[in-house]
């Protein structure tokens, strides 16, 4: 079942690179920024995780 999504979403990405991979690969970069002290912090010193990691539930929409 995981192997049939990961060349669903292969070919509607046109990539070879496992869809997981790519993904922790972003979340590790960004992990990577804060560690560093290099991530944008809001006007109460507190690091925003980007919109692009949020998963909203159905009923959800992202600001």
């Amino acid at each position: 079942m995981i192997e049939a999504l990961d060349l669903l979403l292969k070919d509607l990405m046109e990539t070879n690179i496992l869809l997981l991979e790519k993904l922790l690969s972003r979340f590790f970069q960004y992990l990577m920024r804060i560690g560093h002290g290099k991530e944008k912090i809001n006007s109460r010193g507190k690091i925003e995780i980007p919109c692009s990691f949020i998963i909203p539930s159905i009923d959800e929409k992202i600001p």
